[in-house]
């Protein structure tokens, strides 16, 4: 398991980049906080599939 930052900076665009990424491999993104505790990312990818890509207008 990976640790981060204890600091709360930030401006949350690393966390839309995330859910696009692992949006765009059919997968999903979720998180869990606990005050004082922290909060814990759930990241859920599909092995074997192709990476979805958006529709041409």
């Amino acid at each position: 398991m990976l640790k981060g930052s204890d600091t709360k900076e930030g401006n949350e665009l690393g966390m839309f980049v995330a859910k696009g990424a692992v949006e765009a491999q059919g997968g999903s993104i979720r998180f869990e906080s606990a005050e004082n505790k922290g909060t814990t990312f759930f990241v859920k990818i599909p092995l074997g599939q192709k990476p979805t890509t958006p529709k041409e207008k």
